[in-house]
């Protein structure tokens, strides 16, 4: 295990180092992706991450699987920050500003201040983290959720939650039953998961409830067939394909309604996402691993590009000293440079 660390480490630092010959605007982006996947090698908790595009119900999801009201919700797309909830002795929100400021408060009212996006559906872009902490088995042993905003409305948006999927170990992605796997779904699951090597992705099926029982079948048909094409690596035995109806499944959890939850779906998928870090948790380097050899060898492409040019400008400039040399000597013209060598 110390020598499985030590490797994923040593690429890490290689990596960060090799990056710095890359164009720092022109990659941009691929810098920021460097960071956070090699952060994320030391990080000692296990991170699960839910996303989708907006209003999909991710929050009310997340709220179900807590059994308690944490996160804002409502009809139009609210979340506006990445959210992390963590194990605490009580429910507690702590906000930090981009200043360093800090904020603590009891319960999460705050994040109705800070967290929702504004009348534009903008973020607020003074925030450097968001934590809540709040009692609860799923939380206990390190590992933390985390909520983001709705994809496919704002660039700003799309940004964060693909770099915090980086550092996620295993991602819920929420799909509405009504619209399900939009072609831009599909597009943001082949290139901001599977290319960059994360394949432990589990898909939640929401608003099933609201279709009629024919067109559920036809949803949850189509739904395993390309849930199975994105399976990759994931693990065996366990399903990577849950439905949840994620409003009936909070109000449920909230009345105690056990046989009503569990018609909803939540329990089956709260036992899946126990079960997954049992199991992720004990090859974890591996599966983080597999995310920095991804973007390592996006990197080994760019600086082979730039090789490639590099050599080939060498070859033209090659050429064309060869020409000038014999086009001055035809001429009997000898600029600096030249002049010492029709001596030798």
């Amino acid at each position: 295990m110390l020598r499985k660390n030590y490797q994923s480490f040593k690429l890490a630092d290689s990596l960060k180092l090799t990056s710095r010959l890359l164009d720092r605007e022109e990659n941009s982006e691929l810098l920021l992706d460097i960071q956070s996947v090699c952060d994320h090698l030391s990080s000692p908790n296990f991170r699960v991450a839910v996303f989708g595009s907006f209003n999909h119900g991710k929050s009310t999801l997340l709220n179900a699987l807590l059994g308690k009201k944490i996160l804002p919700t409502d009809l139009i797309p609210t979340t506006g920050a990445a959210i992390n909830i963590k194990y605490g002795t009580e429910l507690t929100t702590r906000i930090i500003r981009s200043d360093g400021t800090e904020i603590d408060e009891k319960g999460t009212e705050i994040l109705q201040r800070f967290t929702r996006l504004n009348s534009e559906r903008i973020m607020r872009s003074d925030l450097s983290s968001v934590e809540v902490f709040l009692p609860h088995p799923l939380l206990k042993n390190g590992v933390e959720l985390l909520d983001l905003p709705g994809t496919n409305d704002r660039e700003e948006q799309d940004n964060l939650v693909r770099r915090q999927l980086l550092s996620a170990d295993l991602i819920i992605q929420v799909l509405d039953a009504n619209q399900l796997f939009t072609l831009t779904e599909v597009d943001n699951l082949q290139d901001w998961l599977i290319d960059k090597g994360i394949e432990t992705v589990i898909f939640v099926v929401n608003f099933l409830n609201l279709l009629e029982i024919e067109d559920q079948k036809k949803v949850m048909q189509r739904s395993r067939s390309i849930a199975e094409e994105f399976r990759g690596n994931f693990p065996n035995g366990i399903s990577n394909l849950y439905r949840v109806d994620a409003l009936p499944a909070f109000k449920a959890k909230q009345q105690g309604d056990r046989a009503t939850a569990f018609s909803s779906g939540i329990l089956t998928l709260e036992s899946a996402v126990q079960n997954l870090v049992a199991i992720l948790s004990n090859d974890l380097q591996r599966y983080r691993l597999l995310r920095v050899v991804a973007i390592a060898n996006r990197v080994k492409q760019i600086l082979e590009e730039r090789v490639r040019f590099l050599c080939q400008l060498n070859t033209e400039l090659q050429n064309a000293r060869e020409y000038l040399e014999v086009y001055c000597y035809e001429k009997s013209i000898f600029p600096i440079g030249f002049h010492n060598k029709t001596d030798r």
